[in-house]
């Protein structure tokens, strides 16, 4: 197992955009969000979330509007992509925060 800390926060200043331990934890989020898709797809059909998301990459693309896609990575990153980018993977986690609900609410 590897025990790998994935800090997803920081404390900030200069050395916050040199230490890419932060932009790993991003990546490593995006594929907790990607593996619950993976999962809840499994056993709902229909469930669906509105933006696409490349772990690999550590991308999310939006798929309705610009077409584009946009790095969840602080490294080489401006803050408007980076700032899509985490809109972007919000709303899929309230998306998700949304379906989980509907699953206890109608039992």
């Amino acid at each position: 197992m590897d025990e790998e800390e994935l800090p997803l926060y920081c404390t900030g200043g200069l050395r916050f955009f040199w230490d890419n331990k932060f932009d790993h934890a991003m990546v490593a989020f995006l594929d907790c969000v990607q593996q619950f898709k993976e999962e809840v797809e499994k056993g709902d059909t229909g469930f669906c979330l509105s933006y696409r998301m490349d772990v690999e990459k550590g991308k999310i693309e939006d798929t309705g509007g610009s077409g584009g896609s946009y790095s969840i990575k602080t490294q080489f990153n401006s803050e408007e992509q980076w700032t899509k980018a985490l809109k972007f993977m919000l709303t899929n986690l309230k998306w998700g925060l949304a379906w989980v609900s509907s699953q206890f609410y109608n039992r």
